[in-house]
């Protein structure tokens, strides 16, 4: 389904983008009074980047388990398939539960006095171990899934889904920072540009919608400048 394929290509994306800002930012600790920090801004920096994270995360998690996963049980008629639904389903609550206590139990001392480079380390090392736990659960997604979809659902129910996700992204507050990266992505992945070049005109492409939005959306700009601008 292609919107698991762009959406999934994104997080892949960010989860290797973080790590690399956590490395950085392990690079240029300081010695201050004999202990190696962190730099006051590179953890500003990770904190501000986390959040989107943790965002992307829970919104892709909401669709599936609000949308996605239910109209799938629906239509399959296969113990198996139902089985790893559930598993999938389970796998959601855990990893929800670890994404928001690596903020409080590794990511807040670091904006206090335990802002050390041993701290930093331990986060660096709880986010791979949880992007990691994660990826495996996208890529059992796609390798397990799939084949229900393709097997189970009719393109027509495929469609409807597919515009109930759509709807959902559009009425959220970050839905044109959504459809910006939409646009990044789908930049990476042959099929999926064909998708949006067909879906936008070119003069709303190049001209007038998303050159508009790239230059005014707030969440669009702050990420860019998270993930991409040379540190100082």
């Amino acid at each position: 389904m292609p919107q698991w394929q762009w959406s999934h290509h994104w997080q892949r994306r960010e989860r290797r983008l973080f790590l690399e800002l956590c490395a950085r930012a392990l690079d240029r600790c300081e010695d201050t009074d004999g202990t190696l920090r962190p730099r006051v801004g590179d953890v500003k920096r990770l904190e501000r980047g986390w959040r989107f994270i943790v965002e992307n995360l829970d919104q892709h998690a909401e669709v599936e388990e609000e949308l996605f996963f239910p109209a799938l049980k629906k239509v399959i008629q296969d113990d198996e398939g139902q089985a790893i639904i559930d598993h999938l389903l389970s796998d959601h609550k855990d990893l929800e539960a670890k994404l928001h206590s690596i903020k409080k139990e590794k990511l807040e001392p670091l904006e206090g006095d335990e802002r050390t480079k041993e701290g930093l380390q331990a986060f660096t090392d709880a986010v791979a171990e949880l992007l990691e736990a994660y990826g495996e659960h996208i890529n059992e997604e796609e390798e397990k899934v799939v084949p229900f979809v393709q097997r189970f659902m009719s393109e027509k129910a495929q469609k409807e889904v597919g515009q109930a996700i759509k709807s959902h992204h559009q009425k959220l507050p970050s839905g044109k920072y959504g459809l910006l990266m939409f646009r990044d992505v789908t930049a990476e992945i042959p099929e999926e540009l064909a998708l949006f070049n067909a879906t936008f005109p070119w003069i709303l492409r190049k001209v007038v919608i998303i050159p508009v939005m790239a230059a005014t959306d707030g969440l669009y700009k702050e990420y860019k400048t998270i993930f991409y601008e040379p540190w100082l």
